[in-house]
């Protein structure tokens, strides 16, 4: 296995592990504190899941060798992946969006949330941003 296919696996792991515990937290402190945006982020982290696992899949196969079928390589396979991390994306945000529209429409009337929110929003973010810059390295 090469180094850089191994390092890769190894940071799509690292973010699956990380964004597990992020989905967890965030859906369940968006519920106990009534925030709809947390567990709306915490639901953002769950098709990170979705997309880690898309990109394991991706790495692998695109570093699969040659063969008669593919004569270039399996390279395509990462953007196949990419492809279906982007449409899970696009779909969450599209029904968040009619999901926030119906309810704005209705007048449906919303608790204001915990300060618990906040903490887990805000220690969220440091965690993704310190990630960020692990990743790219």
């Amino acid at each position: 296995m090469s180094t850089v296919k191994q390092e890769g696996i190894f940071t799509v792991i690292l973010s699956l592990c990380v964004n597990i515990v992020l989905a967890s937290v965030k859906c369940s402190v968006g519920v106990i504190a009534n925030s709809h945006a947390l567990i709306a982020d915490g639901i953002h982290s769950l098709t990170d899941i979705a997309g880690d696992i898309a990109a394991i899949i991706g790495i692998r196969f695109a570093h699969l060798p040659k063969d008669d079928d593919h004569p270039y390589g399996h390279y395509r396979f990462s953007t196949l992946a990419t492809l279906f991390i982007s449409t899970l994306v696009l779909s969450f945000c599209i029904g968040l969006a009619w999901h926030s529209l119906k309810n704005l429409m209705l007048g449906t009337a919303t608790e204001i949330p915990g300060v618990a929110a906040a903490w887990v929003a805000g220690i969220a973010l440091i965690i993704k941003e310190t990630f960020y810059h692990f990743a790219r390295r």
